[in-house]
């Protein structure tokens, strides 16, 4: 059978360059899907990539659970505050990151629980640093949902509020122990809102006046309605001058108590809000009830006036009284001889200085008490007690200043009348070895009983031109001094003055081998009064008096060297021109 007779197909035959046009249009489309699909994955990427670095960027914990509590996903923050990486964490619980497995257990049945539930929740919950140890506070929002494979996961984002917990608490404590401060000072505080003229008050405020909170209207009326009608434009001024930047408000006024009892406050206050345009918003301060003190201070300011009066009086005739002693201290060191001295002088001195002493006492304590009186009345911290006390004191002392005194006074007046020897002190010249002989040999008596020798050697040829009688009381003062303090309860020894010249001076060396002087007493042997025989017979005037005769009578100077257990040296040099006598 040939060709021509088969039947006709039902489909047109594919041409050629149809199949090879439709592949090249349908490559041509794959391309393009390519292209667009790699556009697409670089896109995710970059998002992926994004997204991850505002995960790790943000300060804040971010989360992502599965329905076992296990990580999915974790930023660098947590990474970071647990020591690991986000990739580690993948797969894992808090258990094996967290310093405290108590605390991972929590965050556990926290996330489960809050999955089963199904409701996005709040919760404040604490996490420990493992590398410090620190304890951080968390506000954790925990969002539940379905993931794609059915299962509940969470996403949870855990802000720090560590610091805001701390100050909260900080703040906390700051007006826990100002709660403690009002109760324990007793003082009522105010608040003063100067926009609406409303005027809060703690409970101790409406106490001191005798008002509960409910009988306060909290306005400014409160305060008008309870302030003394005589102080009312004193008071005003005052805080005007405050709201008008002129520093703090403090003042002391009187109020009348709900009873119409007057008391009198300290009241005190300062702006601390203002407006932009510098006007004042808002004003606080306290006042306490200052009754009691201002009370003291009337009484003590009469007390003051009288006890100044009596003060001054008592202290002029101190006064007088030491001048007096001065001046007749002065006249024994510059008149006095040995012979006169003795136990006459260490006496009158002794007893002289006891009741002094004992007046000085009590008028410096006497001061001393009046000062601190005076500061406790101005800052207000003045007791009753305190005050009862300070009277009865100041009656005390007046009476032993009076008493003291007044001995003072009499053992003055009966020393200024004793009547003592003097030597001549005509200006003449004489040989120096020749007086200190004729001194020595006067003593002989007083010497002679002790086992102490007393010699004079050296230059036979110095002479001096001044009163011979000063000499005779340098030599006596040496002498004795050396009898009761260089050789005490019959020591052996010997004393030996030498005389020399020295340039345009006599030189008047004494030496003894007695006990010698300790660097303390040898520091103060020229003071007056000063002696190591109080009580025993010494004046304390023997060595001041030469000090006195040679560095001022006679102008000339005095060298000195002594150690325990080696004796005494002076060397005392006077010059040789002629000395007038202290009456020419």
């Amino acid at each position: 059978m040939s060709n021509s007779n088969r039947p006709p197909s039902d489909s047109n035959p594919l041409q050629p360059s149809q199949t090879v046009s439709d592949l090249r249009q349908q490559l041509s489309d794959a391309h393009l899907l390519a292209r667009q699909l790699a556009e697409v994955e670089r896109d995710l990427r970059a998002q992926r990539k994004l997204l991850r670095t505002v995960l790790d960027e943000t300060p804040d914990f971010v989360i992502l659970k599965d329905h076992k509590g296990d990580f999915l996903l974790a930023n660098k923050a947590l990474a970071d505050f647990y020591g690991t990486t986000p990739d580690e964490m993948v797969g894992k619980h808090d258990g094996n990151f967290s310093a405290t497995p108590e605390q991972a257990e929590f965050f556990r049945e926290n996330v489960l629980g809050i999955m089963a539930r199904g409701e996005t929740e709040i919760v404040l919950e604490e996490s420990t640093d493992d590398d410090t140890g620190t304890v951080r506070a968390f506000r954790s929002i925990k969002k539940p949902f379905l993931g794609e494979n059915g299962l509940p996961q969470i996403l949870v984002i855990a802000h720090d509020v560590t610091d805001i917990r701390t100050a909260q608490i900080q703040v906390a404590a700051s007006e826990t122990r100002l709660r403690y401060v009002l109760q324990a000072t007793g003082e009522g505080v105010w608040d003063w809102n100067l926009k609406t003229n409303a005027l809060a008050h703690n409970p101790r405020w409406a106490e001191l006046l005798g008002w509960t909170q409910e009988d306060l209207t909290n306005t400014m009326k409160d305060f008008e309605v309870s302030l003394f009608e005589d102080d009312r434009e004193a008071v005003f001024t005052a805080v005007q001058s405050c709201l008008a930047g002129n520093g703090p408000y403090k003042h002391e006024h009187r109020m009348r108590t709900r009873d119409g009892r007057v008391i009198w406050v300290l009241d005190r206050g300062d702006v601390v809000e203002r407006a932009p345009d510098g006007s004042p918003v808002r004003m606080v301060g306290s006042f306490a009830d200052i009754t009691e003190r201002k009370r003291a201070e009337d009484h003590i300011e009469r007390v003051n006036a009288n006890l100044e009066t009596l003060v001054a009086e008592r202290t002029r005739a101190l006064r007088e009284t030491l001048e007096r002693l001065t001046a007749t201290q002065q006249e024994l060191v510059e008149r006095e001889k040995l012979a006169a001295l003795g136990s006459l002088v260490a006496g009158v001195a002794h007893e002289i200085n006891t009741p002094v002493g004992v007046a000085l006492t009590g008028a410096t304590l006497w001061q001393e008490r009046v000062q601190e009186m005076r500061e406790k009345f101005v800052s207000g911290a003045m007791k009753r007690s305190e005050l009862d006390a300070f009277l009865e004191l100041s009656a005390h002392l007046g009476d032993v200043v009076t008493t003291n005194l007044a001995r003072a006074g009499s053992l003055v007046r009966n020393f200024k009348q004793v009547a003592v020897r003097q030597s001549s002190d005509a200006v003449e010249s004489f040989n120096l070895m020749e007086a200190v002989q004729s001194a020595v040999t006067s003593l002989e008596p007083e010497w002679r009983r002790s086992p102490v020798t007393v010699a004079v050697d050296g230059d036979a040829k110095v002479t001096l031109r001044a009163a011979p009688g000063f000499v005779f009381q340098v030599v006596s003062n040496l002498v004795v001094n050396a009898l009761r303090h260089g050789f005490p309860e019959g020591r052996s020894g010997h004393v030996r003055f030498t005389i020399s010249s020295v340039g345009a001076d006599a030189c008047l060396r004494y030496e003894d081998d007695g006990v010698g002087l300790a660097p303390d007493v040898q520091a103060r042997m020229f003071e007056p009064f000063f002696t190591t025989k109080r009580g025993l017979g010494g004046s304390g005037l023997g060595l001041h008096i030469v000090w006195n005769l040679i560095t001022g009578q006679l102008g000339g100077r005095i060298d000195t060297a002594s150690e325990p257990g080696n004796g005494l040296a002076m060397t005392l040099y006077i010059p040789r021109r002629e000395v007038e006598s202290a009456h020419d």
